[in-house]
């Protein structure tokens, strides 16, 4: 049984990533699936890690100040859900403040 997985990335970094690896006579797919073969095989990254690049870097430092801008963590989604049906997490805008103190 096969399944389908999705990721999100640079467009920049898609093209120029599929052009190498349709030189190779792959497709982003079957490098992924290879990738993952490795993983499997090699019970961990088949690749070495070093430290990130600048260009990296600069988004793991704007991923973490997203993350750091919500506050409400849930542990599974019928917790996010929940929250959201009962109103929580709804970020009050400047218009929707406005709009409350001259009710």
């Amino acid at each position: 049984m096969e399944t389908y997985v999705r990721a999100r990335i640079d467009e920049e970094l898609k093209t120029e990533a599929s052009a190498v690896l349709r030189d190779c006579g792959l497709t982003i797919s079957t490098a992924f699936r290879l990738f993952l073969s490795q993983v499997v095989e090699q019970q961990g990254l088949p690749v070495e890690i070093k430290r990130p690049s600048a260009r990296l870097k600069k988004a793991m430092d704007e991923a973490d100040m997203i993350a750091a801008g919500h506050s409400n963590h849930f542990d599974d989604a019928e917790s996010m859900l929940e929250s959201l049906n009962n109103g929580e997490g709804k970020r009050k805008t400047k218009t929707a403040k406005a709009e409350k103190t001259t009710v």
